[in-house]
């Protein structure tokens, strides 16, 4: 669900939300986070992973993993993302820590300012 509304497929290969838009290694799933500190980029995919993989030269490129219109797939920045596992618990890795969980909700933290010496 994001931002309230349901997404139209019952499964997803691949979900992100990031405000990083260069995640190391020049992978740039995520590449319009940072645009808006109250709302990360959430990449969500019902696309088989072997047709998500032939798309990683995209993702060096810093575009769209998803085609214009195709049906089984988000990107968008959002406010609010939430992952819902039915009766069985999955899996999500929250900063590098996998976590088992029936329900995530994914929203921007509180923006930080970070003071640095002159």
């Amino acid at each position: 669900e994001v931002d309230g509304r349901c997404l139209p497929w019952s499964a997803s290969s691949l979900v992100l939300a990031s405000v990083v838009c260069d995640v190391g290694l020049g992978l740039r799933v995520s590449y319009r986070a940072g645009e808006d500190a109250l709302r990360p980029h959430v990449i969500v995919s019902g696309l088989p992973p072997r047709r998500l993989g032939p798309r990683l030269p995209r993702v060096l490129r810093g575009v769209s993993i998803g085609n214009a219109g195709e049906p089984l797939h988000y990107d968008a920045l959002t406010t609010r993302l939430v992952l819902r596992f039915g009766s069985r618990a999955g899996h999500v890795v929250v900063d590098g820590d996998l976590e088992r969980v029936t329900t995530a909700t994914v929203t921007a933290g509180p923006v930080l300012r970070i003071l640095a010496p002159r």
